[in-house]
């Protein structure tokens, strides 16, 4: 499920199956982030569309972006009314993204750093890939909890580990 916030799916619950069927998913990379947005048809056609009553085509526009943002409940979509998706088309990086980096923890800007260079990798061989969040689909890297701290006082040094998982996965995309 993805959780809409802002604007007319606001507060919205969206199964990943419907969104990746009705909505159009807009990957941009931009100075190491991976920005995901994903346009929303007019709030008043979603309901016509998923009970089949009207096309993807026939629900027209004007199409609504929501941008992929992390939160602490995990990542949720934000309606994108300040020009965020105009600066994505232009290439720029999201600025509030530094100011949230500096919350999370080590293992998840690792998981991100991986995730990012995956992600780039992939780009290159011709692959489709959509960037990661709770969308189901594409990568996404999850952190565990279980960790452990030792302490070699000879050498003084300080070991902590802990797992980042890694996950890619295959999405079917409507023709």
């Amino acid at each position: 499920m993805a959780l809409f916030v802002g604007g007319p799916y606001d507060a919205m619950d969206i199964d990943q199956g419907l969104l990746n069927k009705f909505g159009c998913l807009m990957p941009f990379p931009a100075e190491g982030q991976n920005r995901l947005f994903v346009l929303m048809p007019p709030r008043e056609k979603w309901d016509l569309l998923c009970r089949g009553e009207i096309t993807k085509s026939e629900a027209g526009g004007p199409l609504l972006p929501y941008e992929r943002v992390f939160a602490p409940g995990g990542a949720e979509f934000r309606f994108s009314e300040s020009g965020q998706f105009e600066e994505a088309l232009a290439g720029k990086p999201d600025t509030t993204w530094a100011k949230m980096r500096e919350t999370i923890s080590h293992e998840e800007k690792l998981g991100e750093k991986l995730e990012n260079r995956l992600s780039e990798h992939l780009n290159s061989t011709q692959f489709s890939v959509i960037p990661p969040g709770t969308l189901g689909a594409g990568m996404g890297y999850t952190q565990s909890h279980e960790t452990s701290c030792i302490f070699d006082k000879e050498k003084g040094l300080l070991v902590i580990t802990g797992t980042v998982r890694l996950e890619v996965s295959r999405t079917d995309r409507e023709a």
